[in-house]
């Protein structure tokens, strides 16, 4: 037992080192050079996940790696599994603490029409008074994916799957100060987003594969139609870099060219206080989770008080 916690005590400080100080780095990073200063230009994305990849690997390889040096493994996979599991802990603990400051730091621009939105065109949020819907300029595209899981103990002996069928349908709708403008060959800027997934087993027969995808598609166009009767909370200014070509291709079926300039704009429902969710919470519930088990992760291993030849 005393040889576990020589083991705790010559790791963990630098497990928790490496997970809070990459989160903390990271967010310093962000609002000095792209909150408060605005050097860096970067998408939502790039920093909730992009930099959530890369961040970890020189705390991970090179500070925590010296570390586990004194504990001999019987198969060196070992120490491996010791060192990825501590990645993806922190990996997971950016992704949060990023998306967290995606939001809170998030400004929302009250519009009084939507085209007024050219005014603010690096805002997230709108909350916009007066817009009218164009329906008749509605278009849908609905992306077709596969997934398969293996039978549980039929993988080596048979190789079937459970094949899955995945539907998602993005629909778009022209936000407009006067739907009497709209014309096809002149694209809108502003455009609501709505997305729906269907997901079904693919060895249905044909004819209801069919029937399922034209019913996700008129479910789409209902649902956009049905949408001037409900009062969202605000509009987020949706990233082109999720999903964008999806709906980029939805907007493509119904104008002739899809202006550069795009923007997709998608109902938020809850209040713009409550826009940070749990995402908070979620990072310290991953630091927690991740520490039990990497402290359960050294059980194995032998601890010795000079590294290795």
């Amino acid at each position: 037992m005393s040889a576990y916690w020589a083991k705790i005590k010559h790791t963990g400080p630098m497990f928790v080192y490496v997970c809070w100080g990459t989160v903390l780095l990271l967010m310093l990073l962000r609002w000095v050079f792209a909150i408060h200063f605005k050097v860096f230009v970067y998408s939502d994305k790039v920093w909730e996940l992009l930099f959530a990849v890369l961040m970890p690997l020189p705390g991970i390889l090179i500070l925590l790696r010296s570390r586990t040096k004194k504990i001999v493994y019987d198969k060196p996979r070992a120490r491996h599994a010791v060192l990825g599991f501590a990645f993806f802990t922190t990996l997971l603990m950016i992704v949060f603490s990023q998306n967290f400051m995606s939001s809170y730091f998030a400004k929302l621009q009250e519009v009084n029409r939507v085209e007024d939105i050219a005014r603010y065109p690096r805002v997230r949020f709108y909350r916009i008074k007066q817009y009218q819907l164009a329906l008749g300029g509605t278009g849908t595209y609905i992306d077709v994916s596969y997934s398969s899981s293996y039978k549980k103990g039929e993988k080596r002996r048979q190789g079937e799957t459970n094949k899955k069928l995945n539907y998602a349908a993005y629909v778009v709708t022209p936000m407009m100060g006067d739907t009497t403008q709209f014309n096809y060959f002149k694209a809108p800027k502003y455009w609501l987003g709505l997305d729906f997934a269907q997901r079904f087993d693919y060895n249905i027969p044909e004819q209801e594969k069919e029937l399922r995808f034209r019913e996700l598609n008129s479910y789409g166009e209902q649902q956009a139609a049905e949408f001037k009767y409900e009062r969202p909370d605000h509009f987020e200014n949706y990233p082109q870099s999720y999903d964008e070509k999806s709906y980029k291709h939805a907007i493509g079926y119904k104008v002739n060219r899809v202006p550069e300039d795009y923007m997709v704009l998608r109902p938020v429902y809850r209040r713009f206080e409550d826009r940070t969710g749990n995402t908070l919470f979620m990072v310290f519930a991953v630091f927690g989770i991740g520490s039990v088990l990497f402290a359960l992760l050294l059980t194995g291993g032998d601890f010795v008080t000079q590294d290795p030849v």
